[in-house]
């Protein structure tokens, strides 16, 4: 048989690291060319440098397991290994920038020691060089002194300007002083505001000497000004060849080309490598007059003077307008592919960058070192802790499995309303984004709608994250059994208008510019408590924890939340589960007393209130009825101007009494964190997990706990050359100035029994409920449903009537014996004539209305108790309109005063008329106070019948103005009587719904008497302006209380008339 071969190339799909089973894929791609042989030689080529084959049985998956870990062993990663692999996998390089510059002042003896101390054995210290007028290299930021020192305090007229790149700058410079002036009299203060000021004016200005002494592994000097020193006559070059031997730079960078080349020409012999940095891609470079993007097409040119490149982090993976993350750009690969090491710059963990990293700073320095594509040689940082961690603990641990939790392993990680700082809290979208990044425990605290619907929302007051403040503004109310301001209240509105709802994802520092991911703001849907269940149940998650509040006031609204929630738990299973766990978590412990009936459930008793501790009979009392506690953040530790100064036995005291504790709420966002977190939200994290020894997190973001809890570093017992510490409290403080804190504030008090022990829970109030209609609320159901209880203690409205009674007869007794006006003609009494009958209008000029087919007319001098029997009149229904009304007194007590533009005769004529004027002003006043009520008592004896059918039709307006009258009463409540006042048009309906409502008597009597005092004044007053016009005065007001009140009726017969014709149109 004569011989033959096959040749064929597969592709095998990229795998993350680890030992994988390639032999299936292999025979499926070689099958055919197989079918040809009995017997021969296979020859496997890999080729791929990172990558090898092994043969080796595989009959136990175990195997693979075994062999990842056998080589882990013999060739271990990362900063363990004994090797360096250049720009083909070496762990990056941390370069911090000035030190540690986010916490201590830029290029500080401070800075540089803790950048040593806190990150990884290699760091690089970066020094920005300047140069004092005496040639001393000095290590500080940016060309001017003035913003990052106290030179302007110090030497206050020895700011200059200089041409910088051709441009003006003005400020203090290096160079104008000699070292001695700077080293001697100048200190460093911080010159970011987010950043703490407490060591500003303790450290003088540091020289790249006393960087050299610190003896640090690697040192980067960047020369950002070469050709401005220059031009002074201070030359960098000279400066540099001139440094002793033990000066070893491994890195110098500039902007400038030419420097780069002429320093490489001198330098060939050296380790040193050259970088050439890189400015925003619209500035010119000066040595090729080019700007730096057009530079940044030609790599291969920059390949000819520098070892590597230092770029905005921007240039690798740009941003959008948005701010999110646009697809990386290939300059990583072109430039390695070139032999060219890449340096990102611009880290910092306080700044706000692209909305995909969710605050988590270590996010962002694995999206440059840890992706399928790339990684970067180095990063250049204000925070070398937070990138040394990333580096060393985070990076590669991705794909590891989450260690159980447990007391020698990690805490839970339990969510506060799913993923919220991703998603809007309580969506669906914010627990499936917490399923997905690892959380333990998904919660839902549980809200109820008016038709007693039980769902998941972080708080009853709907306003703050849905679209509520919008869509249902009129239902605005305060209740303060549930917090001190107005809110929007879920309790008001039934489910199938909360569903109506868009989320509205809370950014709780959005006032410091800290959005939360602005694209999902109103994205997801809400959840009933039944379908949360069944999210959890299709999950892998290990339990749910359900939050109760307010669960008093709730069944004094006839709202039984306890009930809702165990029925529902029950008939999702979870009474008989054994696979998740379940939490009930209240801060009332009769709610937790209520389900101790649930053996396998475990009760967490939320402590709401800052403690420093527990008394031994609180943790006797809460163990009674809990299996833990939930407290808050600032219970642990002891904090004094955003440092942490001691850890509170608050944790310890808890666990000895056998209870487990949870921590929360842990957010992201740097303004979250004190300083000893080095804003970093792991250090955190750390230092609650290994430190005070949590027994569980709750937090916004559960994908950053999961992060740090997959590496290996969460594994304290493991011996790492580096890992990821928890703060030490006081440690900062220790090294502060003396007085540069504020005084240290008292310690938080203990936790007592009566902190603990609630009141039993009251039953629920049975509340008669008319069905909600197909359109949503329906004013019989409030006028059924609700009832506005005082809480204004008043005297009794008995008494106030008694006393309206007396002044009433007083006034009335005064006017029958006072005289009549002494101006115009006598008193005279209301005339009635036919409707169609013929009137001569001059001689029977006044205020007309018709009743019972016959025209009344009032003249122009009437007695006041007229007006007071036609104001009772209009109390009971009958057509006549008191604005009008009113103007026309205002009009004919206008007439009796003499008005030639005198003030002697003005006062002559309101004191002959006084007595007329003010007995037809009280009596005015008081058949308005009174007539209010008439409909108000017929609105209480309403009520009393229960007779809430077709209440529109009875009180003679369209049903959506009862409903928006009705909310109007709810929103107001005990103050209705004086809003009632303003309701032009609608004065009776609101009156009637006022005593329908509940609204307690005294009170909305007290009411209308204020409201009066501001409306009748008004109104008298416009009759006073209109006196020599008076057809004009009461046509206008009559035509403008018209368009008060047909407007609504109007709008409604319009709405009313389309959902009848797209009715008709969808049934045909």
């Amino acid at each position: 048989m004569a011989a033959m071969w096959a040749q064929k190339t597969v592709v095998i799909p990229a795998q993350r690291r680890g030992c994988h089973l390639i032999t299936p894929k292999i025979l499926r791609e070689i099958e055919g060319d197989l079918s040809g042989f009995k017997c021969g030689l296979a020859h496997f080529f890999l080729q791929h440098t990172s990558a090898s084959l092994t043969i080796n049985e595989n009959y136990d998956s175990d195997v693979q397991a075994d062999t990842e870990t056998f080589l882990n062993r013999i060739v271990p990663e990362g900063h363990n290994a004994p090797w360096k692999h250049t720009m083909e996998g070496r762990p990056p390089q941390v370069v911090a920038r000035g030190g540690f510059s986010g916490l201590f002042p830029d290029s500080s003896q401070f800075a540089y020691q803790f950048a040593l101390s806190t990150s990884l054995p290699d760091v690089v210290l970066f020094c920005d060089l300047q140069f004092s007028k005496d040639s001393m290299g000095m290590c500080k930021t940016g060309l001017t002194l003035d913003n990052s020192t106290t030179v302007s305090e110090i030497f206050p007229k020895m700011a200059k300007t200089y041409k910088v790149h051709g441009e003006d700058v003005h400020g203090w410079f290096s160079l104008d002083f000699t070292a001695d002036q700077l080293i001697q009299n100048v200190t460093l203060i911080q010159n970011i505001f987010s950043r703490p000021s407490t060591f500003d004016g303790s450290m003088g200005m540091y020289t790249l000497d006393d960087v050299v002494e610190l003896r640090p592994p690697q040192i980067w000097l960047n020369v950002q000004y070469n050709s401005f020193f220059v031009e002074h006559k201070l030359s960098t070059e000279d400066y540099i060849l001139g440094l002793p031997k033990e000066f070893s730079l491994s890195y110098i960078s500039s902007t400038e080309i030419d420097f780069l080349k002429n320093l490489g020409g001198k330098l060939k012999k050296s380790n040193t490598k050259l970088i050439f940095r890189f400015l925003n891609e619209d500035v010119i470079e000066s040595s090729t007059k080019k700007t730096y993007g057009e530079l940044l097409k030609d790599l291969k040119s920059v390949k000819e003077f520098a070892a590597g490149i230092l770029v905005p982090k921007t240039y690798i993976w740009p941003l959008n307008k948005d701010q999110y993350l646009e697809p990386s750009t290939s300059l990583v690969k072109d430039a390695h592919a070139l032999g060219l090491e890449v340096y990102a710059s611009g880290f910092a963990n306080d700044i706000v960058t692209s909305y995909n990293y969710s605050y988590d700073p270590s996010a962002e320095y694995l999206q440059f070192i840890d992706n399928p594509d790339f990684s970067v040689d180095g990063v250049l940082t204000d925070f070398p802790p937070t990138a040394s961690g990333a580096i060393a603990c985070l990076a590669h641990s991705k794909g590891n499995p989450l260690p159980p939790p447990g007391k020698d392993t990690r805490p839970l990680i339990i969510t506060h309303n799913g993923a919220s700082g991703v998603f809007a809290g309580c969506t669906d979208l914010a627990y499936q984004q917490a399923i997905k990044d690892g959380a333990d425990i998904i919660d839902c605290a549980v809200q109820m709608s008016k038709d007693g619907v039980v769902f998941c929302m972080h708080t009853a007051d709907l306003s703050s994250q849905t679209t509520a403040a919008t869509a249902f503004v009129s239902k605005s109310s305060t209740v303060h059994e549930i917090q001190n301001k107005s809110g929007i209240f879920s309790f008001d509105l039934s489910w199938s208008e909360i569903q109506t709802l868009k989320p509205d994802l809370f950014s709780p520092f959005a006032q410091a510019g800290l959005k939360r991911n602005p694209k999902a703001k109103n994205a997801g849907k809400f959840l009933t408590l039944a379908q949360f269940l069944d999210t959890a149940k299709a999950s892998n998650v290990s339990g749910i924890l359900i939050e109760i509040e307010h669960a008093p006031y709730l069944a004094k609204r006839g709202l039984g939340v306890v009930d809702a929630v165990s029925s529902a738990l029950t008939k999702a299973g979870y009474d008989k589960e054994t696979k998740q766990q379940v939490f009930i978590q209240s801060d009332d412990s009769a709610v937790l007393s209520a389900f101790m009936k649930f053996k396998a459930f475990k009760r967490v008793l939320s402590i709401e209130i800052e403690i420093s501790g527990a008394s031994k009979p609180s943790l006797d009392d809460i163990k009674k009825v809990a299996d833990g506690v939930r407290i808050h953040r600032s219970s642990v530790a002891q904090i004094t101007g955003y440092f942490m100064t001691s850890f509170t036995d608050t944790v310890g005291s808890l666990q000895a009494a056998n209870l487990t504790v949870f921590i929360g709420v842990l957010k992201n966002e740097f303004m979250n964190l004190g300083f000893d977190y080095f804003a970093d939200p792991t250090v955190e994290i750390v230092t609650y997990s290994s430190a005070v020894m949590a027994d569980g997190l709750v937090t916004d973001y559960p994908a950053t706990a999961a992060s740090y809890f997959r590496s290996p570093c969460s594994d304290m017992s493991l011996n790492l050359s580096y890992s990821i510490l928890p703060a030490q409290p006081g440690a900062l403080v220790h090294i502060a100035a003396p007085g540069a804190l504020a005084p240290a504030a008292g310690p938080a008090p203990v936790l007592e029994p009566k902190d603990v022990v609630d009141p039993p829970l009251p039953p629920v109030k049975a509340m008669s409920r008319a069905e909600p209609s197909p359109g949503g609320e329906d004013a019989n159901e409030i006028i059924d449903a609700v009832e506005v209880v005082s809480t204004t203690p008043g005297a009794s409205f008995l008494a106030k009537v008694a006393v309206a009674i007396g002044i009433a007869a007083t006034v009335a007794v005064i006017s029958f014996i006072m005289k009549q006006p002494s101006t115009g003609p006598s008193f005279s009494l209301p005339q009635i004539v036919d409707a169609s009958a013929q009137y001569d209008v001059a001689a029977t000029i006044g205020y007309t209305f018709s009743a019972f087919g016959k025209r009344v007319i009032i003249p122009e001098y009437t007695p006041g108790w007229v007006y007071f029997c036609l104001l009772m009149a209009a109390g009971f229904g009958l057509f006549i309109s008191e604005e009008a009304l009113n103007v026309w007194a205002g009009i004919s007590l206008a007439r009796t005063l003499s008005l030639d533009g005198t003030w002697e005769s003005l006062v002559n004529s309101f004191s002959a008329n006084a007595p007329y004027i003010v007995s037809t002003v009280l009596w005015i006043y008081l058949g308005v106070c009174i007539s209010d009520m008439i409909p108000f008592f017929l609105g209480k004896l309403f009520r009393k019948t229960k007779a809430s059918e077709n209440i529109s039709s009875k009180i003679g307006i369209g049903k959506e103005k009862v409903l928006s009258i009705s909310r109007a009463v709810q929103k107001y409540g005990n103050l209705i009587g004086f809003v009632e006042r303003f309701s032009i048009g609608v004065r009776n309906p609101t009156a009637f719904l006022a005593g329908t409502l509940g609204i307690p008597a005294d009170c909305y009597f007290a009411g209308v008497c204020c409201g009066c005092l501001f409306t009748l004044p008004i109104q008298l007053a416009v009759g006073f302006v209109l006196r020599e016009r008076p057809v004009v005065a009461l046509a206008s007001v009559a035509a403008a209380v018209g368009v008060c009140t047909a407007f609504p009726y109007a709008a409604a017969a319009c709405t009313a008339l389309f959902l009848y014709l797209r009715r008709r149109e969808s049934s045909s």
